[in-house]
């Protein structure tokens, strides 16, 4: 039995998403003009100005799907295995994004000691996303939470974030606008990128990579099916809910990271280590740049 009506109505932030239903009869699929945690919403705005109702909507686990499912807009599924809220699944996992240096024509740094000195020669081009860096700062034995986001303090933690330091100013670019990184990148002007790589995409012919994968954080794009009470709702109010109280973004300006979640309450964590990340670019010693950002997540 289907959990949602038939014909059913997609929506997806990735064309390359749209082949995932290509099997499906009685489905429809609508794409989203651009990529980031809200954008789903313009495929939502569009599919109600072609006056159809949204039942399944495709895109990264984050502040707005875990808003659905805390007021039960979201289908729970009867899966042993999934993206998990307050105990049930609500999404079908469709792809991973996860740290991965990528290089051309040579072997890829390994350790974090290897990716240092890649840096320290200028070949290093790094995307400061939260879930790139952590695979520095858990590798040196770091996390971003263990409890409390006091555990940005730790020492290998803050040791961590030295080594993040270091790899921000032998940057060539600018770490904070991921098109041109992975336009120096693609150019040739760096031989290897730091970046966020989704699973299932293959790795281009000549390139070599290594993933900096730590289980702790990684992004997940799922499949979320919609109660009838959450089509309606995002049919009447989806736009508002592009309205967000993001201090963080605000703050970082340009930058648009996706906020990690615990059952029942928000965590501004990620958005809090990228600012963290961008302080310490910006000239703040990394120890003052975390104490900031831990005084504002827990005050």
């Amino acid at each position: 039995m289907s959990v949602v009506r038939e014909p059913v109505f997609v929506s997806v932030l990735d064309p390359a998403d749209v082949s995932l239903f290509s099997g499906f009869r009685d489905v429809s699929v609508s794409v989203a003009n651009a990529t980031g945690p809200y954008s789903f919403l313009q495929s939502v705005l569009g599919a109600r100005l072609l006056g159809a109702r949204v039942d399944v909507v495709v895109g990264y686990w984050g502040s707005t799907f875990a808003d659905l499912a805390e007021n039960g807009y979201l289908i729970p599924l009867n899966l042993t295995g999934g993206v998990v809220y307050r105990g049930r699944v609500v999404g079908v996992p469709v792809d991973y994004g996860v740290p991965l240096v990528i290089c051309r024509g040579a072997p890829p740094p390994r350790s974090v000691h290897e990716l240092l000195n890649l840096s320290r020669s200028g070949g290093l081009a790094v995307v400061a996303d939260p879930v790139v860096l952590s695979s520095v700062v858990y590798s040196l034995g770091g996390s971003y939470f263990n409890g409390s986001p006091r555990a940005l303090l730790s020492r290998d933690t803050v040791r961590g974030f030295e080594a993040v330091e270091l790899l921000l100013r032998n940057d060539p670019g600018d770490p904070f606008n991921y098109t041109r990184q992975r336009s120096l990148f693609n150019n040739g002007s760096v031989r290897c990128l730091l970046d966020l790589w989704w699973v299932s995409k293959p790795l281009p012919s000549g390139y070599t990579a290594y993933i900096f994968y730590n289980k702790s954080l990684a992004y997940v794009k799922a499949a979320f099916a919609l109660s009838p009470r959450g089509a309606e709702f995002l049919q009447r109010y989806g736009d508002k809910l592009l309205i967000k109280n993001r201090s963080f973004d605000i703050a970082l300006g340009r930058v648009e990271p996706i906020p990690v979640y615990r059952p029942g309450a928000y965590d501004p964590l990620l958005p809090g280590v990228s600012y963290a990340t961008y302080l310490i670019y910006r000239g703040t010693e990394p120890t003052q740049a975390l104490k900031q950002v831990v005084r504002q997540l827990t005050q």
